[in-house]
Parts: C-alpha cells; structure tokens; sequence
C-alpha cells in the first residue's frame, strides 16, 4: 500500500470504499463501493476544521476503532455510524449548549469524497486513519472499550437499528452518564456507542466533552470507569464489567500515566549547607527519615507503588529547612491533595524531626488553618545575641518550652501548632504565632485564654499587660508589597530603622492633634511575617485617657495614605480594634494563558511580582471608575492554570457582589492588554450577563461568591 495525505473536513468518521477501479482509470470513491484496487489520495476542500485522511490497502477484515483520533480499519461490510442527536441517548441538553455551528459540524457533514488510481486487484479492505486538527472551542470525542461480562453477543447487535443494539445502548447509556457527570461536570456532555462485538460484549465507545482544553487525559477516562466499578463483580451500573478490558487510546489499568505528587515544607530544625549536596551525611539522614516516611504515606493514600527515586532537595529558608520532594506513584487511585495532607497532618510525629504543617505544600494546595501572631513579653529574661540566633541552645530550648505550653494550653481548641519566629530586645519580647483549624478561635478567646492560664508558663514570668494590651494607642496594619524580612526582628538594623522613621513620619502628626500631650514619645514598633507581607503593629502609652473616637483618627490615617512612601493594606488597619467600614467581595480569576509553578508561592520573586503588578494594574484601571472602591488585594495564586485569589474593597456603600464582577466581566479587554486571558466562567455566571462589546465570551455558569462584611 502507499499511504498518502490529503486535507478534508469531517465531522464523523464513515467507511470509504471503491469498486469497479482498473489500473488505468481515475476515479472518485464515495462511501458504500467495494474495494479492489490500492488508491491514492488526492486533496479535498471545504470549509471548517482540516482532518488529514490517509488511506492505505490492507489483507485484513478485522474491525478497530481507537479514538475520535486513530486508525480504523474495516471490512467492505461494515459501518461506523456517524454522530446524530439520535445517537447522543443521553445528551439533548448537551448538544442545546454548542453553537449551532458547533452541532453542524458535529451531525450533519457531508461524506467526503477522495481521488483513487488503481494499481492492483488482490486487496479487499482498506485502514483509514483520521488526524482531527483539535479546536479549543469545539466538542472533542474521546474513545473507550469496555467489556460487558452479563450481555451476550447476538448477530443483531451488528445492526445499531436493532431493538437489542438500542437496549445495550441505552443500558450503557444508563450506566455511564452519571460516572462520567459526577467526575468531570459540565465538561462532559455525551456518550455514543460506536458498535458493539463478540466477547461477551465488547463495546467501542465515544465520550463527547466540550472542547480540546477541558478534555480529560486516557488516563483519567480508565481511572474514572476503575474506581466506579463495585463489589465481586465489578458493576458499573447493571452491567458486569471486566476491568482488564477497560481501555482508552491504549491506555488500560495497567500501563496508567504515573501520579506525580510534589510535597513541600519546612523542618524546623537548622541548615546547613551540607544538606545541599546528596553525598553529604546530613543530607542522608534527613533523606532516610524523609522518603520512606513519604513513599510509606502516599502508598496507602494512593493504593500505589512509588516507583523510582523520588527527586529530594533541602535549602535554607530563614535559618530552617526548606524541603522539596516530587514522587511518581502507580496507582488506579486519583490524586486528592486534600487526603495526602490531612495523612502528612497526622503522620508529622512519627518523624525524627519536626516539620511547620501550616508550611506543607501538596500540589500546590495547602491546609485551611487561622495563623494569630502576637508578642509576649516575659520579664524574668534577659536578652542576649544567643536569642537572636535560630541556630543557638539557648533560643531552641526556649522556643520549645513556649511552643509546647501553648499546644498544651490550647489542646481542645484546634490547635495545629505553635511557632517561636523570634526574640526581641524590647522588655524581653517573643514574637509567637498560633496556628488553628480555619474558624475554630478568635483573637480575643486567645489572649484572654493566654493570660488564664498564664501560670502553665512554669518559670517564666509572662506579663499578661503583653497579651492583652494596656490602654493606649494600639495601631495595626499590613504592609502591601513589602517582604518581610529576618533583620526587621532586630531594632538596630538597618530596614527595622528604615521602616519604623516611615512609619512615624506617618503617624506622629496624624496621632497628636487627637492625643496632644498625652501622646507619649517612643511606642513600641513590632514587624511580624503575615503571608510572607510585613504586619507592623505600634503601640502607643498615653498618660491620660482622652476621649478620642477611633474611627475619626482610622480616618485620619487612611486620607493621608496618598503622601506616604509605602502603601498599606486599608482593610487591614486597625486603631484600638476598630477596623475600616468597607465590604470586601472575594473572587478567584482563573488566567488561562499563565502556567503555575512554586515561584507564585514566593512573593518576592520576580514571577510573582510580574503577575501581581499586571493583574493590579489592570484591575484598578477597571474598578475604580466605581465609586466608592478602595482597593484591590491579591492573597495568593493556586494552581489551574493560575488561579488568583483577590480582595476587591468599597466603601461600604451601594456595591453588591454582583456589580463587582460585573465591572470585571466588561473590563475583560484591559485585562487582555495586560496579556491575562482571564476565564468569565470562574468568576461570573455569564448565562446571566450582557456580553462586552469587544469580547466574544462562552456562554456557561459559574458559581458566584457570597458577599463578605469586615
């Protein structure tokens, strides 16, 4: 045979045939002729998407269809249907959300036609292999094999016409919408069954999704059909399957595409840098504490074989170990990060070493947990450059001393942990962050727990005015773009210096016409790590305790934000508790065309800055022409392609949710400039929504946020 390549659009797949074809005739080959001869193609055209079709003569009647994109070779008496609305059983309201133009290209194309020159007689069939040039915004099929061990085969069932064929149909129909709608949502949208042969039965089946992008892998169509399929006889539905069968463009259980799962934290324990290189006796130990530790886990999550070895890395991070490990796992099981951390969760213990949960990375993902930080001061120390200085006796064994009286004290609350950052000088001051599961405790229940239960602190000499300050004026704040950093611990460098004369530049004038000379000089200026951002809290001592009202100076503070040489976050400033009246409505964009990777995780690499100052840009170009809008905060990215978490803040005022993302919706076109393609469906129900006049949107659904009071 000599295959050759021609362009032709089709929209199913057909048998193609010839007959009456001598070696010197030029003929066109239609469907439904016999075939005697071997053909060469010449090249169609028509307008749509382009299928190369290559059609080679080969010695075989045998019957095989792999997948909307493959090879099917058949027999001068077979039929391959082609995609009807009668055939989808189970899809009517799938093929109402395509475009038309969608469904005619789908349902209604006309068989192609192909050039043939005869130059033998002995072969009977010919292979015909379809190469779909895939569109993003077009239905895409996916095949699938299955044997069914409760049918019978019946000669009847060649025939899709057939009562029996439609019966099977629609029992397979039946048994495998509601697997592949509950895993894969409105993405999925249909099921054909192609034909249906010997053995008990053997089905060949298409699965139709709604485009190339948001197709699933061959891989997660076998696991999803795998894990579906209960009990001795592996039901699926009413029908007995045999899950050695289950297969999908050559993929079956056996030859699944790896897990591959990336775990990072932070040990609490100090670098060196000898854990940089694997020959190292450091680095050994840690590394046979921490792959069996982790392949044991994910082994059991998974039901799987890690096989391989796994990648493993460990740098510094502030003095502490940053660990970096990535697994390959064969498992039937999908990955669920959320099971793998909650298993990392209870497993931290059986380590020889302590690892920061609130630091572990699965994938991405991280555990959902409240973080207070707050400063103690305790009276019976003295403050030396041992405390200083992660990697000394004196600040491990003092940490730990605080650490497990806090877990002790906050056992029943939902305590994850307790972490000791650092040691000032100031009075002897411990700045202590608290970790709880997210919504179990509030700021004040912790300090008022803290000053109860003091005397749990066995010989320290807590001053309970440090938990629950005296009066005064007592300032908070995060800083917006500012990194924290390790110096700003330390009152005599350089960038805690820097900081506190910005800070005071700012607050002294605005403070002293409320206060006058009650005000006194020096409060005391903390720098805490908050989501890798600087929270600067000043506490101001009064001698007198004036009638001021705190929401006046909040106001104060929040006008003069324009002339200062840092920009902070407004909704997070508070004087004496009282916080900013403005709404928050939090939304996730989902930006399409940016690549996750760890880097989002860091906000003071370049990457993260680069995406943050785009996205910034562009949002408050469309937000602010509302009045009264405030700001807009990005809390973090998430994988997928690149989700970004975001704040938008007004004035409380007469935005609602809905006008928020509105605005966002029509502002599509300043976030393209800013080269975001930003999916509308993961931040509007767009079913509902007039469309931009630039912007040619989908029309689907997605879930709107609820509005949230600060």
């Amino acid at each position: 045979s000599m295959p050759t390549a021609a362009q032709q659009t089709i929209g199913s797949t057909e048998v193609i045939t010839a007959s009456n074809v001598t070696s010197t005739q030029q003929s066109t080959v239609r469907f439904g002729t016999a075939v005697t001869s071997s053909m060469s193609v010449a090249p169609q055209q028509s307008n749509g998407t382009s299928v190369t079709v290559t059609i080679s003569i080969v010695p075989t009647t045998a019957q095989q269809t792999n997948g909307s994109t493959g090879t099917t070779t058949l027999s001068n008496h077979s039929t391959v249907p082609q995609l009807t609305s009668r055939t989808l059983t189970n899809v009517s309201t799938a093929t109402q959300e395509m475009s038309s133009s969608e469904v005619s290209k789908s349902t209604n194309v006309p068989s192609p036609s192909v050039n043939v020159s005869a130059t033998t007689s002995t072969l009977t069939t010919m292979s015909v292999q379809l190469t779909t040039t895939a569109s993003a915004s077009g239905p895409v099929f996916k095949d699938l094999t299955l044997r069914f061990t409760n049918e019978n085969y019946d000669k009847s069932l060649d025939n899709k016409s057939s009562p029996l064929f439609k019966e099977i149909e629609q029992k397979i129909n039946d048994s495998l919408w509601p697997v592949f709608k509950r895993q894969f949502g409105d993405r999925f949208k249909g099921i054909e069954v192609e034909n249906l042969r010997n053995g008990s039965i053997v089905a060949q089946i298409k699965l139709l999704f709604a485009n190339e992008s948001v197709s699933p892998s061959s891989t997660e169509i076998v696991k999803t059909v795998y894990n579906n399929a209960y009990g001795e006889n592996k039901t699926i539905g009413s029908l007995n399957l045999d899950v050695f069968s289950i297969m999908s463009s050559n993929i079956t259980i056996t030859n699944l595409d790896a897990v591959v799962v990336n775990i990072t934290f932070i040990i609490q324990d100090i670098f060196n840098s000898t854990m940089s290189n694997p020959a190292s006796e450091s680095y050994i130990y840690l590394s046979s504490n921490t792959i069996p530790w982790l392949s044991a886990l994910l082994s059991e999550v998974l039901n799987g074989t890690v096989f391989g070895y796994p990648s493993l890395t460990f740098s510094d991070s502030n003095q502490w170990i940053q660990t970096i490990c990535q697994f390959s796992v064969n498992a039937t099981a999908f990955l669920d990060p959320s099971t793998v951390l909650a298993a990392i969760m209870r497993k931290a213990n059986n380590l020889n070493y302590t690892i920061i949960k609130t630091s572990t990375f699965v994938n991405g993902l991280k555990i959902a947990f409240d973080e207070f930080p707050l400063t103690m001061s305790i009276r019976n120390r003295t403050f030396t450059s041992d405390f200083a200085n992660r990697t000394s006796q004196q600040f491990r064994q003092l940490s730990q001393v605080i650490e497990t009286t806090t877990r002790t004290i906050f056992a029943s609350e939902g305590v994850i942990e307790a972490i000791v950052y650092y040691y000032m000088n100031e009075s002897f001051l411990v700045s202590l962050s608290i970790f709880f599961t997210k919504g179990a405790i509030n700021d004040s229940t912790i300090r008022q727990t803290l000053v109860n239960n003091i005397r749990q602190f066995t010989d320290l000499n807590v001053d309970p005015a440090s938990i629950i300050p005296i009066d005064g004026v007592n300032i908070s704040f995060i800083l917006n773009n500012t990194i924290y950093q390790q110096d700003l611990t330390n009152s005599s460098s350089q960038p805690y210096s820097n900081l506190s004369t910005e800070i005071l530049k700012w607050l002294q004038p605005t403070l002293v016409p409320y206060y006058r000379n009650t005000l006194m000089k020096f409060p005391l200026i903390l720098f805490s790590n908050v989501s890798q951002l600087v929270q600067a809290t000043v506490q101001y001592q009064v001698n007198a305790t004036p009638a001021v009202n705190a929401s006046e100076v909040l106001s104060s503070l929040v006008l003069k934000r324009s002339t200062l040489t840092f920009d902070f976050i407004v909704s997070s400033l508070t004087v004496n508790n009282v916080t900013p009246n403005v709404v928050i409505f939090p939304l996730s964009l989902r930006v399409t065309n940016v690549l996750f990777d760890n880097s989002l995780l860091d906000k003071s690499s370049s990457n993260y800055r680069n995406l943050t100052g785009r996205l910034l840009n562009a949002l408050y170009k469309i937000l602010s022409n509302r009045q009264p809008f405030v700001e807009v905060v990005v809390k973090d990215y998430r994988n997928g392609s690149v989700y970004a978490d975001l704040f938008p803040t007004y004035w409380s005022g007469n935005v609602t949710n809905e006008t928020v993302r509105s605005d966002i919706y029509n502002g599509l076109n300043t976030l393209q400039q800013a080269d975001l393609e930003v999916d509308p469906r993961s931040f509007i129900d767009i079913s509902s929504t007039q469309s931009p006049t630039t912007s040619n949107m989908l029309t689907t659904t997605a879930a709107t946020t609820t509005t949230t009071t600060t």
